[in-house]
């Protein structure tokens, strides 16, 4: 074979591997566009194909920390009267609870149960729902997690002849939660309204700044920070 015959060879087979890559390359972005195609296929009304949503939204346990930053932060505002604990478990009564938030004041305890539910939170005669784009959320009424709070802290305070107010308040703290109704037994409120309702409570008698701390180093010494990964209340 002469030199042209082999530059011929050559050229001819450079142009077959020039082909073969470009139809490697025609099939590679064929499919990769068939992919596309398919993830986001309209529907029969020309829209983008969604998952369907059925049953229930499961409760998402992490997403109240959020809530729970912005009413410690609002409590920060009390003033010096008052004395704050965040997220504690606290005994009494034979019973253990994680409580968000507990206040002492010149007007009493309070114990304070944070929310972090957007979107519609209504109360009625039949209990609580909590909907999320029209579906029914899996969260569940939180005056029965009150009842439990109340009676920890009302027994702390029983055991140590403390006769104080002791005042339950469930805050939703989401800025776009619509709230409608409220617990037939505990203060229901938005985040803007906490100071004003807790300042607002008028109680069967004041405790003095002495009898405030006594109380605050009473509920130190049965409580202990919330450890992690401790269940859900």
């Amino acid at each position: 074979m002469d030199n042209a015959q082999q530059a011929m060879l050559h050229s001819y087979q450079a142009a077959v591997a020039q082909q073969n890559i470009e139809f490697l390359l025609f099939g590679v972005l064929m499919l990769a566009a068939l992919v596309i195609l398919a993830k986001y296929r309209p529907s029969r009304h020309g829209k983008p194909r969604r998952k369907a949503r059925t049953g229930r939204i499961p409760v998402d346990n992490n997403y109240g920390d959020a809530g729970e930053h912005m009413v410690q932060h609002q409590l920060h505002f009390l003033g010096r009267d008052y004395v704050v604990f965040n997220d504690i478990v606290l005994e009494g009564g034979g019973q253990r609870q994680q409580i968000d938030h507990l206040v002492v004041g010149p007007a009493g305890v309070y114990h304070i149960e944070t929310k972090h539910w957007s979107e519609q939170v209504a109360f009625d005669r039949n209990g609580m729902q909590h909907r999320k784009n029209g579906v029914l959320t899996e969260d569940s009424d939180p005056t029965v997690q009150m009842d439990r709070h109340d009676y920890v802290v009302r027994s702390v305070l029983t055991e140590h002849g403390i006769h104080a107010d002791v005042i339950g308040i469930i805050c939703f703290s989401h800025p776009r939660c619509e709230l409608h109704g409220s617990s037939p037994r505990y203060a229901t409120i938005k985040l803007d309204r906490l100071l004003a309702t807790i300042k607002a409570h008028r109680p069967r008698r004041l405790l003095n700044p002495h009898e405030v701390q006594r109380i605050a180093t009473i509920l130190e010494r049965r409580s202990q920070p919330t450890p992690v990964g401790y269940g859900q209340w």
